[in-house]
Parts: C-alpha cells; structure tokens; sequence
C-alpha cells in the first residue's frame, strides 16, 4: 500500500472454469493496516467526482486503481466476463469509488459493487444514483459506515455538554464503599465525599465557563462540515 493506494489483488475466473458459467474479474481492496492506509483515511475533505463529491483520499485511491485496471477491465467485460469489485473499510470506500468511475469515464456498462463496512465516500445524490449497482454490507452498530467530519464532531459536542458530576460522584460513593473498614474509622466516608464533591464542583465551574466558547466553535464546525 501507499498513500492513496490501497493494497489489493485482481483474480480472474475463465469460463472453462466456472463449470459451465461465464467468466468473471474480480478487483478486491483492502481495507486499512498500514500507516499509508491511516493517511489515506485522513484526508477526509471532499473532492469533486463524478459529478458529485467524495472523499479525497478514496477519489485518489479510485483514480489510482482506474489509471492502471481499468482498460484491462474494460476488455474483460466485452468479451464477457463479469466484473465485481469488492473491499473492507476504506477498501471498500476505493471498491464503490472505482466501480462508479469504472461506469462513469471508463467504458464499463456492466461493473458491480459489494462493499463491507464502508465509510461514508460520495455525497447523498451521487450515492442515490449508484445504488441500483452497489451494495453496503453493515454489520449492527459498527462504528465505521457511520464515522465522517460531521458526525465525529457531533460526538466530541455532545461529550462537551455532558454533565459528568453526577456520575463522578456516584463513582466516588462506590469506590467508598470498597474501602476497608479501618480505613473508614480513620477517614470518615463522608468528610472524603464532601471534598470530592467540593473539588470536582469547583472544576465544573470552570469548564462550564470556558464551555461556552468551545461550544460555538463547533456549531460552526459542524455546519459547514454538514
């Protein structure tokens, strides 16, 4: 791998192999394990493509794996065979974005997608547009297809106006609790809590104060990542 370019392999099927079916190509990429791969992933502003925008580290990846597949590909499917391309994580990012430039500025009428846990990669209308031909597989609550700028920073707001007073001090009554029975005699549970209390009050102040700033920062933020 390197930046904005993703490891990954293509396999070919001949029809004298597939017992009786037609051949088929497939383009599998994958998904991030080395620090080229982080990079790639962090480039997370958009970048024109396709008549719409997607995320310029996948755009640079797609334009990478079209620039050396794409005419082999194309020759494939005239003479039959079915392309796929399939990926993981940002490989499957790469794997959507190729396949949409594949129909888009490459000749190929036929090229089909399955992508893995994608991260969000092409804006809505352009997604919309591509789905008759790709398909997203997204396991339960994972994390991945739904981490982008706008909602990263939604998160790191939300962690911003919680109020963790009240589960700190319920923290500090547990831990209280656990303490041997010498240890309360000599220290009472109480005075300690008080103290606690008093000192994680006094450091909410001043967060509540300096919140405030931080707070329309983000707004701003997430507006124009939105």
């Amino acid at each position: 791998a390197s930046l904005g370019r993703p490891a990954h392999f293509l396999a070919v099927r001949h029809p004298s192999e597939a017992g009786g079916g037609g051949g088929r190509v497939v383009l599998s990429v994958r998904g991030t394990k080395e620090l080229a791969d982080v990079l790639t992933d962090a480039l997370m502003d958009t970048a024109p493509f396709e008549g719409g925008f997607a995320h310029t580290g996948v755009v640079r990846a797609s334009a990478a794996l079209c620039e050396s597949y794409a005419q082999m590909l194309r020759a494939f499917e005239t003479k039959g065979y079915e392309v796929v391309v399939v990926g993981h994580s940002l490989g499957a990012a790469t794997a959507a974005a190729v396949t949409i430039q594949l129909r888009r500025s490459c000749g190929l009428r036929h090229a089909r997608c399955a992508c893995f846990a994608p991260p969000p990669t092409v804006d809505a209308k352009l997604a919309k547009e591509c789905a008759p031909y790709l398909m997203s597989v997204v396991h339960d609550d994972d994390f991945i297809p739904r981490s982008q700028v706008a909602s990263l920073l939604a998160v790191y707001r939300e962690l911003l106006v919680f109020d963790w007073l009240p589960a700190a001090r319920q923290d500090a009554e547990a831990l209280l609790e656990l303490g041997p029975e010498w240890l309360k005699a000599t220290m009472p549970p109480s005075e300690v809590l008080a103290r606690v209390e008093g000192a994680l009050e006094s450091r909410m102040t001043r967060w509540r104060e300096s919140r405030s700033a931080m707070l329309a920062k983000m707004d701003d933020l997430i507006g124009s990542a939105d």
